[in-house]
C-alpha cells in the first residue's frame, strides 16, 4: 500500500520566512543531512499520512479554507514517517 503524507502549508510573511531560514540555517550546522529551507522546501505542518485513494477522495471533497494559530511550538526527534518520536524542546 502506497502511503501519502498529507501536509498544510504555512504562508509566512517576509518576517517570519527570514527567521525561519536563519534558524534552518543554524540547525543545518550541526546537522548537515536535514531538510533545508529553500525554493522548493516550504514551512509545512505534516498532519497525518494515509492511503492514496483516501487522499484522492479528500481532494475531490469540497473543502473550506480556514485559518489557524498555533499556540506553541516544540523541537522533536523524528521517528517513522516523520512522525515526533521524542520532544527535545518547548
Amino acid at each position: 500500500m502506497t502511503l501519502i503524507a498529507i501536509n498544510v502549508l504555512l504562508d509566512p510573511d517576509a518576517a517570519t520566512v527570514e527567521r525561519a531560514q536563519a534558524v534552518n540555517s543554524r540547525l543545518r550546522e550541526i546537522y548537515a543531512e536535514g531538510f533545508a529551507l529553500d525554493a522548493n522546501h516550504a514551512p509545512h505542518v505534516t498532519t497525518g499520512i494515509g492511503p492514496r485513494d483516501h487522499l484522492d477522495q479528500m481532494l475531490a471533497e469540497r473543502f473550506d479554507p480556514f485559518t489557524f494559530s498555533p499556540a506553541g511550538a516544540a523541537v522533536y526527534q523524528l521517528g517513522n514517517f516523520g512522525t515526533a518520536r521524542k520532544k527535545l524542546r518547548g
